[in-house]
């Protein structure tokens, strides 16, 4: 629906003269609302008028056309018009009865004028009046666009923004990001009996399909939601500039009807909000990036003395003086998969993910990025598991679900004292390599739990070349130069602790095959499987065998 500025039929019988112009029919529409003032001087006037025009007439260009007549107050009402005033006595006797019950059928005022008066005694009254509404509406608008934008840029941003907007409107209103997450709400003191999550949930749950339509001449959504068991209108006004969607602004009309100025309101809110986010986030994009840069220096072990980056975390507003672990996120993967798919650049994925990383977390935690990492101190060790988990979680659910599985995390050892940082830094990137290397499904390894992995992975290559060679490397050139899958029985003895029965049943085959088997690999390698010493070089030798140039997988293992 489009609300007209002006005054209303029933407001325009209350000015001087009106009183003598009698409402023959259409009564229920004396609410409509007039915007303009018009004459007809021709027959085919329905060509010409506008919405929201009061039209007066003689009914001289069509008092000879029956069909003319009969079908001018259907025509205008299809239109739109505010209403019909005719004056009878000079070309027309009586006002025709069906042109009344036309009227009655479609709430359309239709208004008999006095002959002894001229049209220019109501025209003037009334153009004068819907000036008068237009000016104060005009006055209304600019007095709410300043209110509002100095309420963010000298008070509070949005939660005051969000206030303002409930003393003028008097219905609840809530802003969130694009995610629906809440930034800020606001409820009128006499809806009381409401809370956030009674609004949070019309906006998440199913209700009525919402519309893009035009109410009150502005774009935007609404639909049809249960509120405390009321069903009543949600408005939905996305908060955007050009080229970013921030989020969006609700409102719901909970105690009364949101009018025009109220939606002119609530768009000139959803602008102020949008700039406040985006100069929220240009200083925010600027104290991270000198943030950021404290956390590469850090983490990369460029200072000598623990005051030098206390100070400089003072600075920052960041309290530095506490222990940490480093919780690393690899989107190496993530991102070379959107780029294939979708052609993004890397830098604007990853800076994407760690803004909107940023907003999940609580002020203890600090995030930056390093490289393809994403990178985030975490204000305890593994006895906070449980909060660490949780914090994991919030940072994973940004990611979209069947893209979580190319994410791999690293947790670093606890560092009590910042200026050995860098240790749980690298610990947690070497945890993610040695994951990698293994192979095995699970996505958060922390480097406590790599166990003999983190002492094979730094063994030099060359003294591992060395070490297979003497114990499982004639193995691989069996199976490759026979078919066989020695290599793959041997990693199941170890497995199943050399239960014969198991490892049978692991690999399929028969009991009587392992036993062979077990004696070709003794034969072939030179070592007994009952000697402890042998027995405990080969299950490094499988081990090892994950960090060599060379991929185990490709022997079957």
């Amino acid at each position: 629906m489009k609300e007209l500025i002006g005054i209303t039929i029933a407001e325009a019988l209350n000015l001087e003269k009106m009183n003598e112009v009698e409402v023959l029919s259409g009564q229920k529409g004396l609410d409509r609302h007039i915007t303009k003032v018009n004459i007809m001087e021709v027959p085919d006037i329905v060509d010409w008028v506008k919405e929201g025009e009061l039209l007066f007439t003689t009914l001289y260009s069509i008092k000879d056309d029956k069909k003319a007549l009969k079908n001018l107050i259907p025509n205008l009402a299809k239109k739109k018009l505010a209403g019909l005033g005719i004056k009878p006595g000079r070309y027309i006797n009586e006002i025709p009865g069906f042109m009344i019950d036309q009227a009655k059928k479609y709430d359309f005022p239709l208004l008999k004028i006095p002959y002894d008066f001229s049209f220019s005694e109501f025209i003037n009254p009334i153009l004068s009046e819907i000036l008068n509404v237009q000016t104060r509406f005009l006055e209304k608008t600019l007095n709410i666009h300043e209110v509002l934008t100095n309420t963010v840029l000298y008070e509070n941003g949005l939660d005051r923004l969000s206030s303002i907007l409930v003393e003028l409107i008097n219905n609840p209103v809530l802003i969130t990001d694009s995610n629906i997450s809440i930034m800020s709400y606001s409820i009128p003191d006499n809806n009381e009996e409401l809370t956030k999550e009674d609004l949070l949930n019309t906006i998440t749950t199913n209700g009525q399909k919402e519309t893009e339509e035009e109410i009150y001449g502005y774009r935007c959504k609404r639909k049809l939601v249960s509120l405390n068991k009321r069903e009543v209108n949600l408005i939905k006004i996305p908060i955007i500039t050009p080229n970013s969607h921030f989020g969006y602004l609700f409102s719901w009309e909970n105690k009364k009807k949101i009018n025009k100025l109220d939606l002119s309101t609530l768009k000139w809110a959803s602008t102020i909000a949008a700039l406040d986010i985006l100069n929220k986030r240009t200083i925010t994009n600027v104290e991270f990036k000198y943030r950021n840069e404290l956390l590469y220096d850090i983490l990369k072990g460029k200072f000598n003395h623990k005051q030098t980056i206390l100070t400089r975390g003072n600075n920052m507003g960041l309290n530095l003086d506490k222990g940490f672990s480093v919780i690393v996120f690899e989107l190496k993967d993530l991102i070379s998969d959107h780029f294939k798919k979708k052609g993004l650049l890397n830098e604007n994925l990853q800076k994407t993910y760690l803004e909107t990383a940023k907003r999940v977390i609580n002020d203890d935690i600090i995030m930056g990025d390093l490289g393809t990492y994403l990178i985030a101190l975490y204000p305890g060790g593994r006895e906070k598991k449980e909060g660490m988990d949780a914090f994991i979680n919030k940072v994973m659910g940004i990611i979209e679900e069947r893209n979580r599985d190319l994410v791999k995390i690293g947790i670093g050892n606890y560092e009590k004292d910042i200026i050995n940082l860098h240790k749980s830094y690298s610990q947690a990137k070497r945890t993610i390599q040695v994951a990698k290397k293994l192979d095995k499904h699970n996505q958060i390894y922390f480097f406590e739990d790599l166990g003999v992995y983190k002492l094979l992975y730094q063994i030099d290559q060359e003294e591992k070349n060395s070490f297979l060679e003497k114990t499982i490397e004639p193995l691989l050139k069996y199976d490759r130069a026979h078919n066989t899958e020695l290599l793959k029985t041997l990693k199941a003895f170890f497995e199943e602790n050399g239960n014969l029965s198991n490892v049978a049943k692991k690999i399929y085959i028969h009991y009587n095959t392992v036993h062979y088997r077990l004696k070709r690999i003794e034969k072939i390698t030179g070592l007994s499987l009952d000697n402890p010493e042998d027995k405990l070089n080969l299950e490094i030798a499988l081990k090892m065998l994950n960090f060599t140039a060379t991929k185990g997988e490709n022997y079957g293992i």
